[in-house]
């Protein structure tokens, strides 16, 4: 064997410079194509695959303002407890519209999580676009064109809390237990129970694409009551609130 070896070494050695090159090109070729076969085979592999695998397509959810517009022109900062209409008669809701949208998404998980300070009612309504002749349930002033945008109620969405304790005085007023609060604070931390975050979460929506495309319109409704002996009596004072609105794709 080693001989034989010899005597190749020998060979190739006598051979012209140019046969040379061509040899050792020929062999490299060889290992770059031997080497390649199992990447080709896993490319193969992965094709077959995909041809019977459902491949989805990336996923895309936001939150907007109405008409579309940028979050931020959602202001709950306005509201007047104590505000009487242009009869007198006292003001105890204030309505704000807006709207989930994406592509891809054939469900989602929209979700409200606030604080209790005030005794506020949080609702939320599906919503569409008011024509003529609906009934206007909200306004929507856009900033972006100065223009009014009406809506109207297409009835309360299905959902519930998930940690509501309520407050024991027999009223209806929504508190948080402590099923979620290390999710707000620390296990340790010691907090006042209006300040523990209530949360409610709608049963998961089934979304209408077009072009792969949707947009979902809703109206949060905040009320609650100007009566000095109502559960949910409300005056202008320092008490604040946060609320939180998100949307998720859902998970199964």
């Amino acid at each position: 064997m080693v001989s034989d070896m010899k005597k190749l070494i020998k060979k190739f050695k006598a051979m012209p410079l140019i046969k040379r090159v061509q040899m050792c090109v020929a062999a490299l070729v060889t290992i770059i194509a031997l080497a390649a076969i199992p990447v080709v085979a896993w490319f193969a592999h992965e094709k077959e695959l995909a041809t019977l695998t459902k491949v989805n397509a990336p996923s895309n959810l936001y939150i907007n303002a109405a008409h579309k517009e940028d979050v931020v022109n959602i202001d709950l900062s306005n509201i007047n407890v104590e505000e009487k209409d242009s009869n007198g008669d006292p003001v105890t809701s204030q309505r704000y519209v807006f709207c989930v949208r994406g592509d891809h998404v054939a469900t989602y998980d929209l979700q409200i999580a606030h604080t209790t300070n005030i005794p506020f009612t949080y609702t939320l309504y599906k919503a569409s676009e008011a024509g003529s002749g609906d009934t206007v349930y909200a306004t929507y002033p856009s900033k972006k064109d100065n223009t009014n945008y009406d809506y109207k109620n297409d009835g309360a969405l299905p959902g519930r809390y998930l940690n509501n304790a309520n407050d024991g005085t027999g009223n209806p007023r929504v508190i948080a237990d402590n099923t979620y609060k290390s999710r707000s604070y620390g296990d340790g931390d010691s907090v006042q129970k209006y300040a523990n975050a209530a949360y409610w979460k709608a049963d998961t929506i089934t979304t209408t694409m077009v072009d792969s495309e949707f947009c979902d319109y809703y109206i949060l409704e905040i009320t609650w009551s100007q009566n000095e002996n109502a559960w949910n009596y409300v005056k202008n004072d320092k008490e604040t609130d946060m609320i939180y609105i998100t949307a998720e794709v859902h998970r199964s």
